[in-house]
C-alpha cells in the first residue's frame, strides 16, 4: 500500500476521530464549557506543531524502524475509536493527557530529543553498556556504520520511554537564542506535565508498574482556571485508565500507515525490519465485529514472504495479550474495561489466515518443539553437561552468587562489599542446601522471565540494560554467560526454592520463586513469608537433596588420598574450598550443627601459606608432597599483579601422579575466584573464562615473560641442570634446552652439547642411535624381583625414559602453544630437542620404530622398542 491509497487521511487526521469531536473540538450549539476546551485545544495542538518536526528526526536517524512521525501519532486518535467505542469515559482533561502522551511516547526516539544530541547519548550508561556488551571498540563506531546504528537503536530503545518523562521540560535553543518548550501553557505544563511524561513513560514498562502506581490514586484534580472555565466540571483525570488506553492504542497501530510502500522503497529495510515493514504495509486499518474483537484485512503474502505473515501473526498474539491483560487491570480496579475484548485470529491461524490471506503455502504452527521440557532442562543443564560431578551444581550457584555480589560492588561503588554463604541444613529428616549472597537480587520480571528462560544469560541480555544501568560500561564481567547454570541445581534435588530481594526495592517486595517437584510442575511465585524473609538485599538458593550429604560430598578413598588409613567424606568447607579456591569476596560455610567457619577470606589465596594452599585445592594429600609444595613459587606479570601460584613437577616423581580430591589434577585454573578447569601444574593459575558449555577448560590469563619468569626461578630451585625427569615440563615451559638434562648415556647426564657430540659420533662410527623413550616393562620370563635387581642397560643406548613426553601429554591444553610457540630453535620436548639436533647433525637420517636388545638380566637379554635415527655415511 502507498501513501495515495489513504482515502480521506490528511493533516488534521485526528481530529476526524470521536474521541476528539466529543472533548476537545468545537461543540455544536451552546457549549458552557468551551473556553476550558479551547484551553486544552490550543495547547495540544501547539505541542503537536512542534512535536512534528522533531518525530520526523526518527526516520531520518532510524530509517529501518517503521513510521513513528505525526502521521503515526495523529492515526491514534482513530485507532483509539475502534478500541474505546463511542461511550467510552473519557473528559476533555483527560484527552488533552492523553493526547499529550500520544505526542510524547515515541518523541525521543531521536538524538534530537536530548541534551548534548548524539554526543551526550554517547556518554550514556545506557550506550556504554551496549557498546560493552557487543565488544564494540567506541572509536570505531562511526555514524553510518551498521555497529553504530546498533548502538543507537539499542540506547534509545531504552531511553526513550525515560525520556518522555522529560519531554516537557525539555528546552532547544533557536537560531536568535530563543528557547522553545514544546508546551508554553505554565499552568497546564505544571498541573499535568508529571502525569503526561509518566502516562507515555509507562507503555515502554511492565504492565504492572502502572497498576501499582496509580490503581488505588486518586484522580488527578485540573487547574484551579480550568474548573472555572468549565463552569465547575471537575475534569479529574484517571492515570491508570489512560496507561491501559496508551499501551492497547499504540500497539494496535499496525496498519500500512506505518509502512507505506513509497517510503519502504526509500528506505531498503532489511533483515528483521524488512519482515516488520512487508507485513504492516499489507494491512488495512483496524475494524472491530460485533463482539468486539479487532482485526485486519491483509493483502496475500506470497511464499517468500512468509516470515512476514507470521511477525504479523505475533504481532497479533501480542496485540491481543495487551487488550486483555489491559481489560483485566481495569476491570480487577474497579475501571470500565475496553470496547475491544481481544484480537481475532490471535489464538486461530486459521482464522487470521482468513484476515490475511496467503498465496502457494499454508501457515502451520510445526515450529521446533521440545517435548518433556522439564527432562531435557534437567539433563542438559545437568547431568548431560556436567557429567557424574554433581557438587558442579554448587559452583553454579556459588558462581551466580558471585556475579550478583560482583555487580552490587559495581552498582554501589563499593569494591569491598559482600559475603557468600553455604550451608547445609536439617530440616524434618531431610537435608538442605542453602546458597545465600548478598549481591544485587532480582526483580520478579528477573526471577520469573530471564532465570527460569533455559539458555538465556541476564549478564548477556538486554535485560542487564534495563534492570542495572550503567554495570557492562562500568567493567561488569559476569563468569556466567550461557544461561543454564541454574538448572544444575537439579542434579542435586527435585524441590528448590528461590528467595530474593532486589537491592533498591522495599523490604516487602521480596518474593520466592517455588519449584516442588524439579523442573516438570509449573513453578509458584510466592510472597515471601515475614518470618521468611532476607534480612539484606540478594539471593537465597535452597535445594531439599535427593540423597542427602552424599548428593552433594563424596567418600575420599585411599586411591586418591595416597596412603590415609581410613577413608572419609569430604566436608563442606573442604569442596567449597575446591570450587571457589582463589574468591574475592568471604566465604562462609555451616554444616548442620556445626558452628559457621570462615572458608575463604576475600584473596587470601595470594598470602596462604603454600602448605595451606595445597590443603585448599587438594586437602585429601597436601602433606604427601612435601617437595613439591615447598617449590611453590608465585607468577606476576609486567605490571607486578599475582596471577598464579604454582610449581612444575617432574614425571615419575613420588608425587608426580597426586590428583585432587574431585579426582582430578591438583593444579587448578579459577577464573572470578571459581574453578575453571585444571593444568599440570600444581598450584592455582588464574584464568579467563570458559568457552566451553561443561565449563572444565580455560586459558591461563599470565604472560609469555611472566611464565619465562617463573620457570626460570623454578629452575634455580633444581640445580645448575634440570634433571632429566623434569626435562619435558620445563621445555613445555620455554625453559632453555642448554640447561636442562636431555638424556642419560652409561649412568651420565648429557645436556644439549654432549648429547649432540654423542648422536653425532654414534652415526659416524656406528651408523645409528638408539632412543630408548618409554621404561622397560619386565619379560614374562624373567621374575621382577630379579629384573629390578640386575637388569643393566645397554651403555650405548640414549635413555630419555624419564623425559620424551608431548607437551601436549603434559596437560597444559593449547593455550600453551599458542602463548609459547614450538619453533626448530625453541624445542619444547626432549623429543623435540632430540628432533633438532638429529636434523642439524644429519638431516638425511632415517627414522623407525624397532624392536632391540636394550639390556640383560644376568646374561639373559632384555628386548624393547626403541627409536632408531640411522644414516648411510657412517665410517
Amino acid at each position: 500500500m502507498d501513501y495515495t491509497r489513504r482515502q480521506g487521511i490528511g493533516m488534521d487526521t485526528y481530529e476526524k476521530s470521536e474521541l476528539w469531536k466529543r472533548t476537545l473540538a468545537v461543540q455544536n450549539g451552546n457549549d458552557p464549557q468551551a473556553r476550558a476546551r479551547e484551553r486544552l485545544r490550543t495547547a495540544f495542538q501547539q505541542a503537536r506543531d512542534r512535536v512534528r518536526p522533531l518525530v520526523e528526526k526518527i526516520g531520518q536517524e532510524l530509517p529501518m524502524l517503521t513510521v513513528h512521525d505525526i502521521t503515526h501519532l495523529d492515526a491514534l486518535w482513530l485507532v483509539a475509536d475502534k478500541l474505546l467505542g463511542e461511550d467510552y469515559p473519557v473528559n476533555p482533561a483527560e484527552a488533552f493527557v492523553l493526547g499529550m502522551a500520544f505526542l510524547l511516547h515515541d518523541a525521543a526516539t531521536s538524538t534530537f530529543a536530548y541534551d548534548g544530541g548524539i554526543d551526550g547519548l554517547r556518554t550514556t550508561p545506557q550506550w556504554k553498556d551496549f557498546v560493552a556488551q557487543q565488544g564494540f571498540v567506541e572509536k570505531d563506531l562511526a555514524q553510518g556504520t551498521a555497529a553504530y546504528q546498533r548502538a543507537l537503536f539499542e540506547t534509545l530503545r531504552l531511553l526513550h520511554p525515560l525520556q518522555a518523562e522529560r519531554m516537557l521540560s525539555r528546552e532547544w535553543t533557536g537560531l536568535d537564542g530563543k528557547r522553545f518548550k514544546l508546551l508554553n501553557d505554565v499552568e497546564l505544563v505544571n498541573a499535568y506535565g508529571e502525569t503526561v511524561g509518566r502516562v507515555a513513560s509507562s507503555h515502554g514498562k511492565d504492565i504492572g508498574v502502572p497498576e501499582r502506581d496509580w490503581a488505588n490514586a486518586v484522580p488527578l484534580a485540573a487547574p484551579p482556571s480550568i474548573v472555572q472555565h468549565a463552569n465547575g466540571e471537575q475534569w479529574t483525570v484517571d492515570r491508570l485508565k489512560l496507561a491501559m488506553l496508551l499501551r492497547c492504542i499504540d500497539a494496535a497501530h499496525i496498519d500500512s500507515y506505518r509502512a507505506p510502500g513509497f517510503l519502504a522503497a526509500l528506505n531498503a529495510p532489511t533483515g528483521e525490519s524488512k519482515h516488520h515493514w512487508v507485513f504492516q504495509n499489507k494491512l488495512s486499518a483496524i475494524a472491530m465485529t460485533a463482539n468486539g474483537e479487532v482485526y485486519w484485512s491483509g493483502e496475500t503474502f506470497a511464499e517468500h514472504e512468509a516470515e512476514a505473515w507470521w511477525r504479523c501473526h505475533d504481532a497479533h498474539c501480542m496485540i491481543d495479550r495487551e487488550i486483555r491483560a489491559s481489560n483485566k487491570i481495569l476491570r480487577l480496579n474497579g475501571r470500565k474495561e475496553l470496547r475491544a475484548r481481544g484480537v481475532m485470529g490471535a489464538n486461530d491461524i486459521e482464522t487470521l489466515k482468513s484476515n490475511v490471506p496467503c498465496m502457494g503455502w499454508h501457515p502451520v504452527d510445526i515450529r521446533f518443539q521440545i517435548s518433556g521440557i522439564g527432562q531435557i532442562i534437567e539433563k542438559f543443564g545437568g547431568a548431560k553437561l556436567y557429567g557424574d560431578k554433581p557438587y558442579l551444581a554448587l559452583r553454579e550457584l556459588m558462581q551466580n552468587a558471585i556475579d550478583a555480589i560482583h555487580a552490587r560492588r559495581i552498582h554501589r561503588g563499593n569494591p569491598t562489599h559482600g559475603t557468600l554463604k553455604v550451608s547445609l541444613e536439617e530440616r524434618d529428616g531431610q537435608c538442605w542446601l542453602h546458597v545465600l549472597d548478598d549481591g544485587v537480587g532480582m526483580s520478579r520480571y528477573v526471577l520469573t522471565e530471564v532465570l527460569l528462560d533455559f539458555g538465556r544469560s541476564l549478564w548477556t541480555d538486554a535485560a542487564l540494560r534495563e534492570q542495572w544501568s550503567g554495570l557492562a560500561s562500568k567493567g561488569f564481567s559476569a563468569t556466567g554467560k550461557f544461561g543454564i547454570g541454574f538448572f544444575s541445581v537439579f542434579m542435586l534435588g527435585d524441590e528448590v526454592k528461590v528467595a530474593t530481594w532486589r537491592d533498591g526495592d522495599a523490604e516487602e517486595n521480596q518474593v520466592t520463586l517455588y519449584l516442588k517437584e524439579r523442573s516438570n510442575a509449573r513453578p509458584l511465585l510466592l510472597e515471601t513469608p515475614i518470618s521468611e524473609r532476607l534480612q539484606n538485599p540478594g539471593t537465597l538458593v535452597s535445594v531439599r537433596l535427593r540423597n542427602g550429604r552424599e548428593s552433594l560430598l563424596f567418600e575420599l578413598n585411599k586411591k586418591t588420598t595416597f596412603g590415609q588409613d581410613d577413608p572419609r567424606y569430604l566436608t563442606l568447607a573442604e569442596l567449597v574450598g575446591i570450587l571457589a579456591p582463589a574468591a574475592d569476596i568471604d566465604i562462609l560455610t555451616k554444616d548442620c550443627e556445626n558452628p559457621q567457619e570462615k572458608t575463604i577470606i576475600a584473596n587470601d589465596w595470594q598470602t596462604l601459606s603454600n602448605e595451606a594452599l595445597m590443603e585448599r585445592i587438594a586437602p585429601a594429600q597436601s602433606n604427601n608432597a612435601k617437595q613439591l609444595i615447598a617449590s611453590i613459587q608465585g607468577i606476576r606479570d609486567s605490571d607486578g599483579a599475582l596471577v598464579g601460584r604454582a610449581a612444575v613437577r617432574g614425571l615419575y616423581s613420588d608425587y608426580s601422579d597426586y590428583s585432587g580430591a574431585l579426582g582430578a589434577s591438583i593444579g587448578i585454573l579459577a577464573h572470578n575466584g571459581l574453578l575453571a578447569g585444571y593444568s599440570q601444574l600444581p598450584g592455582i593459575l588464574i584464568a579467563h573464562n570458559n568457552a566451553d558449555l561443561a565449563r572444565d577448560s580455560a586459558m591461563p590469563i599470565c604472560s609469555a615473560d611472566s611464565l619465562k619468569q617463573f620457570v626460570n626461578e623454578q629452575a634455580a630451585l633444581r640445580g645448575d641442570l634440570v634433571p632429566l625427569h623434569f626435562a619435558d615440563n620445563f621445555l613445555s615451559l620455554g625453559y632453555d634446552q642448554s640447561r636442562v638434562v636431555l638424556a642419560r648415556v652409561d649412568g651420565e647426564d648429557l645436556d644439549v652439547a654432549k648429547l649432540r657430540k654423542y648422536m653425532a659420533q654414534r652415526l659416524s662410527v656406528a651408523g645409528e642411535v638408539i632412543i630408548l623413550a618409554d621404561s622397560i616393562d619386565c619379560p614374562e620370563d624373567v621374575s621382577s624381583s630379579s629384573f629390578d635387581r640386575y637388569f643393566e642397560l645397554d651403555p650405548e643406548i640414549v635413555d630419555v625414559s624419564h623425559g620424551f613426553e608431548d607437551r601436549r601429554k603434559f596437560g597444559l591444553g593449547d593455550w600453551i602453544d599458542h602463548l609459547l610457540p614450538e619453533t626448530s630453535g625453541h624445542p619444547r620436548s626432549t623429543i623435540a630437542a632430540i628432533y633438532s639436533l638429529i636434523e642439524d647433525i644429519a638431516p638425511d637420517a632415517n627414522q623407525e620404530w624397532e624392536e632391540r636388545v636394550v639390556g640383560d638380566v644376568n646374561g639373559q637379554d632384555i628386548r624393547d622398542f626403541c627409536l632408531i635415527f640411522s644414516s648411510d655415511d657412517a665410517a
